[in-house]
C-alpha cells in the first residue's frame, strides 16, 4: 500500500487575491504593498492545518513582523528580511502583523521552470539552501532594488503584448537570485537559535535525521546512534539549542503529519496507523491522546467543517 501523505499545497491551489498575477501556472506574483497605511485590519494567524508546500517561496517583509513555523522551526520576519523555502517542506504555523507590507514570489518546482534562470546561478543558488529555509536581511538599498525588480516583473507578466515575456522574466528572475546568492555568500543569513556552532550543527543534523526518519523511528536512541554521541548527550544539546527535547522533537514530527493526513479526509485512521508504523490502530490512538487530548477520530470530527479551506486561504497575502 502507498503511504499516506500529508496534505500537499500546489501554486495552482493558492486562493485569489486582489493583486495576485499568475504566469502559466509556473510562477505567482502577489502583495500587498498598495495596501492604504490606515486601512483598519485584524493581524492574521494560520494554524493547526500543516500543508507540504510544493513549489519554492520567497517571501520579503518590507515592514512589519511575521512569524512561520517550517519543519517545526520558528522564522522571525522584519523589515527588510526575505525568507527562502524550498520545497517539500513542512509549514502550519503563520502569524502575519496587521502592518507589514509584504511581497510573496511562488515558483513551480519543476525542472523546465528552473532552467528559466539564466546560467547556472539557480543551481548554485539552490545547492546553498536547499532542504531547509534561509532567512536573509537586505539593507535599504538591497530592499529597494529588490522591490523594484519585482515590480518590473509584475509590470512584464500583465504586459499582454509582450512576446518575450518567459525570457524578460528569467532576466529579472536571475537578477533577484543574484542579489540572494550575494547575501548568502557574505554571510548575512540569521540563525533560528544563538547557540554555539557545534550545538546548531547538531541540533542541524538531528532535525535532518528525524525529517527523513520519524514516520519508522521514535526512540532517541536511534537518532543518537546514527549521530554518533549518546542519547543524553544528544538530549542535552537539542534541549539547550532549542529549548525542545528530542522527544518532544520526534512526537510533534508524528502528530503533525498525523493531522494532516486526518484532515484530509483521503485515509482510514487505520492507514494513519500504518504509514506511522504504529503496531496497531490502538498505540496509535494512544500516543495521538497523549499528544492532542482527545482520539484520532474526536480530533477530525472537531477540526473539519470548513476549517481547511479557512486556513489554506490564510497563506495568501
Amino acid at each position: 500500500m502507498k503511504n499516506p501523505d500529508i496534505y500537499k499545497l500546489a501554486l495552482s491551489m493558492l486562493p485569489a487575491t486582489p493583486h495576485k498575477l499568475v504566469y502559466e501556472d509556473e510562477l505567482i506574483l502577489d502583495d500587498n504593498l498598495q495596501q492604504a497605511d490606515d486601512a483598519i485590519l485584524d493581524d492574521v494567524t494560520y494554524s493547526d492545518y500543516p500543508v507540504r508546500l510544493e513549489f519554492t517561496l520567497a517571501l520579503f517583509c518590507q515592514r512589519g513582523h511575521c512569524r512561520l513555523r517550517i519543519n517545526l522551526m520558528d522564522y522571525s520576519l522584519h523589515d527588510g528580511d526575505l525568507l527562502l523555502i524550498p520545497p517539500s517542506l513542512i509549514l502550519d504555523r503563520v502569524f502575519i502583523s496587521a502592518d507589514s507590507r509584504l511581497v510573496f514570489i511562488g515558483q513551480a518546482n519543476r525542472k523546465d521552470v528552473q532552467d528559466a534562470f539564466a546560467g547556472g546561478l539557480a543551481q548554485r543558488l539552490v545547492s546553498h539552501y536547499s532542504g531547509k529555509p534561509w532567512v536573509l536581511h537586505f539593507g535599504e538599498e538591497r530592499a529597494s532594488t529588490f522591490i523594484a525588480i519585482y515590480k518590473l516583473m509584475r509590470g512584464a507578466v500583465a504586459d499582454e503584448h509582450l512576446d518575450y515575456k518567459k525570457e524578460v522574466l528569467a532576466g529579472f528572475r536571475h537578477a533577484q537570485a543574484a542579489y540572494i546568492a550575494d547575501a548568502l555568500q557574505k554571510g548575512r543569513q540569521m540563525e533560528t537559535y544563538a547557540n554555539t556552532p557545534r550545538e546548531t550543527t547538531l541540533l542541524k543534523q538531528f532535525v535532518s535525521l528525524l525529517m527523513t526518519h520519524y514516520r519508522e523511528h521514535r526512540d532517541v536512541s536511534f537518532y543518537a546512534d546514527r549521530m554518533c554521541i549518546t542519547p543524553k548527550y544528544l538530549s542535552t544539546v537539542v534541549s539547550r539549542a532549542s529549548n525542545r527535547r528530542p522527544t518532544e522533537w520526534i512526537r510533534q514530527y508524528v502528530i503533525l503529519d498525523a493531522k494532516a493526513m486526518i484532515l484530509s479526509g483521503n485515509h482510514t485512521i487505520q492507514q494513519v496507523s500504518d504509514a506511522l508504523h504504529f503496531a496497531n490502530p490502538s498505540f496509535f490512538g494512544k500516543y495521538f491522546k497523549e499528544a492532542v487530548g482527545c482520539s484520532p477520530g474526536k480530533y477530525a470530527e472537531m477540526q473539519r467543517g470548513g476549517v481547511a479551506k479557512e486556513n489554506v486561504s490564510a497563506i495568501s497575502i
